[in-house]
């Protein structure tokens, strides 16, 4: 089980992004033997470039409809958002494969899969709606698909929090 690590940076897994680096190590040395002797900086240029442009195009390919979410989201277009994430969450429920092996399939390094993530942004999307019970059955939801998922378990205690003031408050 991959450890998740808190603060600012904590939907990252480092040993994914280790991973990755020498994913990264190994395409320059592929790119050293493939291609002869040549600088050992252009053959990291390349290396990196390739590495990119792989994640760059994986990602849209694989996680565009979360992508797109993801857009709309920060445009405060939450209606427009939930379709978005409904179609990634469906497409990575279909390939789940894709989503467990993302740190390969899109050069990602996050804890958090894609279906998780799509969830939690969709009961994110109706609590900014005003949707209360919508926002906590797509929460609840991702905590029983995902029993380690903080994200979904301080969307829920949120709403517990501020049902309880509104209790108290008589608002």
């Amino acid at each position: 089980m991959m450890k998740r690590h808190r603060g600012f940076l904590g939907q990252i897994s480092w040993p994914l992004v280790a991973l990755q680096l020498l994913a990264v190590l190994g395409l320059i040395l592929l790119i050293e033997r493939v291609f002869g002797p040549m600088r050992s900086e252009r053959a990291a240029l390349y290396g990196v470039a390739i590495y990119f442009a792989y994640s760059i195009a994986s990602r849209q390919l694989l996680a565009g409809s979360f992508q797109r979410g993801m857009r709309l989201l920060k445009k405060g277009r939450y209606e427009d958002a939930i379709p978005a994430f409904e179609k990634s969450y469906g497409f990575f429920e279909e390939h789940p494969w894709l989503d467990r092996l993302r740190c390969i399939t899109m050069m990602s390094p996050c804890v958090s899969s894609y279906r998780e993530m799509a969830l939690v942004n969709i009961a994110m999307c109706y609590g900014q709606m005003g949707d209360v019970e919508s926002s906590r059955s797509y929460f609840q939801k991702a905590l029983d698909e995902f029993p380690g998922s903080m994200s979904a378990r301080v969307g829920l205690n949120t709403i517990r929090v501020f049902e309880d003031m509104r209790k108290r408050t008589g608002a």
